[in-house]
């Protein structure tokens, strides 16, 4: 942005594979990826936030949960979905996942989903 500010892209989405909905919010900064998944049921809250980087001492990229959830699965699918898009993309990525347990069925479809509008 010639006014010095941050240039970012934001995508919303909703995501339904006929058993269960995700809300998603992506957005992209220059150098990292933030993405916000939740279910139409959830009140909203970022309940955690996970990021994930690649470093030159693995092949899989380093992963942390920033904050935590009571939800100990949405707590795990941060740092997967962190991961996995950490890898493909070669950028850092921060995900706050807000899904119960009954979502992992739609989680694989997710990250495929995902993929496609990041690899725009």
């Amino acid at each position: 942005m010639a006014d010095g500010g941050i240039d970012t892209k934001r995508y919303h989405f909703d995501f339904n594979n006929g058993e269960k909905a995700v809300l998603a919010q992506v957005m992209i900064l220059k150098d990292s990826y933030h993405i916000y998944l939740t279910s139409p049921e959830s009140d909203g809250a970022m309940s955690n936030l996970s990021t994930a980087m690649n470093t030159r001492f693995d092949a899989m990229p380093t992963a942390t949960q920033l904050f935590m959830s009571e939800n100990v699965t949405a707590d795990a699918w941060s740092t997967s979905i962190g991961q996995k898009m950490a890898k493909r993309l070669k950028a850092q990525v921060f995900v706050s996942c807000n899904l119960d347990a009954s979502h992992e069925g739609i989680i694989h479809s997710l990250e495929q989903e995902l993929m496609k509008i990041l690899s725009r």
